[in-house]
């Protein structure tokens, strides 16, 4: 059983990241953090700390339950390694660009240190469960009478997160309880801003609340919907959660297989998705990812096969930096004109081509979407299907301006 200085070092540790901090202001993990921060402080408040716990097992529940894809490791080590794949930061962006070797020593310590504090975050779910039942089945005895008990928290040990000797606070020292894994990050100056790290945690609201009696269910417990058809970018991601699953340290081999998988891959939403659709929304236009796009490859399409050429080698040659052009397709209704445009992504989507849907509607959107798209490695096709003007129609001349 991890002692309550243990929950604390992890908890400053994650609030005190230097790249990868927006993770901390993700609602589950900043409610997870609050847990730590309840288990780790040297007076617990039961109420907040059952809030908090339940407040976690709903926000979890709600991401695991619908999941479409086999969990890695437990639901929070799957949930923490989602969010960390798809962060974007200056580490995820400058591996993207030029991998690990184009790096600078300073940001590759900086995110070091994330990693393993995140490593030890990742291991933390079934000993805080356990850990948050005992505190509230046996509230922790006064500090005076804990010193004559001989269960005050114990120091975390050099090498590891879990000291040996007296259990913690309301510990029952069971010796079968595993310690977080990995080895215990190392921040400099830790201590001296220890006592201002926080999360982003907020209270759920009382429309949000699920309740404040009973028992905590167990958030370790949680099961995902049966997959559905794996798509390549989804594989991806897979594997590399089932890799840093079984590294021991992610600071350094963790490191090194985020920093091969973001220039492999990329970072952000066209890590996650190879197809794209440009929406508008309350905020203005955005890019969202397209979860299931159209499997048709071009072993499916029969006839044609001059034109489906050309733009197969027009493809290739835009892939590999040569000269490209614009591509008009013509054509009667169902002669395979939007397929022939979808069947590129299964071809090549590994090779970092990458499909937007943009509505004709939208076209006076494409100096904006330029501007999001130019500093990517990846090749983008900019797709407008259905293209057809009435007579009374003047999109026409937007589309005439940007050829």
């Amino acid at each position: 059983m991890l002692n309550p200085f243990a929950f604390q070092q992890i908890y400053q540790q994650n609030t005190g990241m230097l790249i990868y901090q927006d993770l901390t202001r993700d609602k589950t993990i900043a409610t997870f953090l609050e847990i730590c921060r309840q288990l780790g402080g040297p007076e617990v408040d039961s109420a907040a700390l059952a809030s908090a716990c339940r407040h976690f097992f709903s926000l979890l529940a709600e991401y695991t339950e619908l999941y479409r894809e086999p969990l890695a490791g437990d639901p929070w080590q799957n949930y923490l390694l989602d969010r960390l794949i798809a962060a974007e930061n200056t580490f995820t962006r400058k591996a993207e660009q030029g991998g690990r070797r184009k790096m600078g020593a300073g940001l590759e310590e900086a995110a070091r240190q994330d990693l393993r504090a995140l490593h030890a975050l990742a291991g933390l779910a079934p000993v805080a469960y356990k850990a948050a039942l005992d505190l509230l089945d046996h509230p922790p005895v006064a500090a005076a009478n804990a010193t004559t008990m001989g269960i005050l928290p114990a120091p975390v040990c050099g090498s590891g997160l879990a000291a040996p000797g007296p259990a913690g606070r309301g510990a029952s020292g069971n010796s079968e309880e595993k310690s977080a894994p990995g080895p215990a990050p190392s921040f400099a100056g830790n201590a001296a801003r220890a006592g201002s790290a926080r999360s982003s945690y907020v209270p759920p609201a009382p429309g949000e609340n699920p309740g404040s009696n009973g028992t905590i269910p167990d958030w370790t417990r949680l099961r995902p919907l049966e997959p559905g058809r794996p798509l390549p970018p989804a594989l991806a991601r897979r594997e590399l959660k089932t890799r840093l699953l079984a590294t021991s340290d992610w600071g350094e081999e963790g490191l090194e297989l985020l920093a091969n998988y973001y220039h492999a891959c990329g970072t952000s939403i066209f890590g996650s998705y190879w197809a794209l659709r440009w929406e508008h929304g309350p905020a203005g236009g955005r890019l969202t990812g397209i979860a299931d796009p159209d499997p048709i490859t071009f072993a499916n399409l029969i006839g044609y096969e001059a034109e489906r050429q050309e733009v197969i080698r027009n493809t290739e040659k835009f892939l590999r930096g040569l000269p490209a052009v614009n591509i008009l397709l013509y054509g009667a209704r169902g002669t395979g004109k939007s397929s022939t445009v979808k069947a590129l992504l299964p071809a090549y989507g590994n090779q970092g081509l990458r499909l937007i849907e943009l509505p004709k509607r939208y076209l006076s959107d494409y100096q904006e979407i330029i501007k999001i798209l130019a500093p990517r490695p990846q090749k983008f096709i900019i797709f407008i299907d259905d293209l057809s003007f009435e007579e009374d129609e003047v999109e026409y001349k937007e589309l005439k301006g940007l050829l």
